[in-house]
């Protein structure tokens, strides 16, 4: 094997002490043959945190997300123009790195690996459709929540129990099981992580109170 390329042979893997307990990759030397392109990479991780089915699981989503990457570059190099169910794919692929990226190590810590990758799994299994509906329903508990907001209206009265109706049908749409505690303990994050508040109170404050004191109100 080239000089900077690595294998499984390598002296770096089995090392399991102190950092190396944490799951990490190397990779070697990127080659490119022919029509082909390859770069050796291994994954070191401890059975204490992990088996080989969730490794495996891994690096399948990794495989897949280097795949859209490199069609993406391939299709702009040749000048084509992807379909949109291509394009769809691509999406939904870099919104689940990016949101394992920014939040991924707090919602598995809080949620659970099986619970985020259940989430993770249900966004890529969603349709166009699926989406399109999902993304209306967000601007539309947007626009209630800044109505309700703007007119004084109490979470108990009858606007916020149709938000917390729309809200619901929004995290369920992805075909998630639904919990009412887990519907409340999202709410209770919209009030608790100020990148949350940020977002409902985005136009107008106090939108993201409203919503967690209508979900804690309506949802028994």
């Amino acid at each position: 094997m080239d000089e900077g390329s690595h294998s499984h042979g390598d002296p770096d893997v089995n090392i399991y002490a102190g950092c190396y307990n944490n799951p990490f990759l190397i990779w070697g030397k990127y080659r490119k043959k022919w029509l082909r392109a390859t770069l050796p990479m291994s994954f070191q991780f401890h059975h204490t945190q992990m088996d080989g089915i969730p490794a495996a699981e891994f690096l399948a989503r990794l495989e897949q997300l280097i795949r859209s990457v490199r069609d993406t570059i391939g299709a702009e190099g040749r000048n084509e123009i992807m379909n949109d169910g291509q394009k769809f794919e691509v999406f939904k692929q870099r919104a689940v790195a990016h949101n394992e990226k920014v939040y991924g190590a707090e919602t598995r810590a809080k949620y659970g690996d099986q619970e985020v990758d259940e989430a993770n799994a249900a966004v890529m299994n969603l349709t166009q459709a699926q989406y399109q509906e999902w993304t209306d329903l967000g601007r539309k508990i947007q626009e209630r929540l800044e109505a309700a907001v703007q007119a004084g209206l109490s979470p108990e009265s009858e606007a916020g129990k149709e938000i917390t109706a729309l809200h619901r049908r929004w995290l369920t749409i992805t075909g998630n099981r639904y919990d009412p505690a887990r519907h409340r303990g999202i709410a209770e994050l919209y009030v608790m992580d100020e990148r949350f508040t940020a977002y409902y109170d985005k136009h107008l404050s106090g939108c993201a109170r409203f919503l967690r004191d209508a979900v804690v109100y309506w949802v028994k």
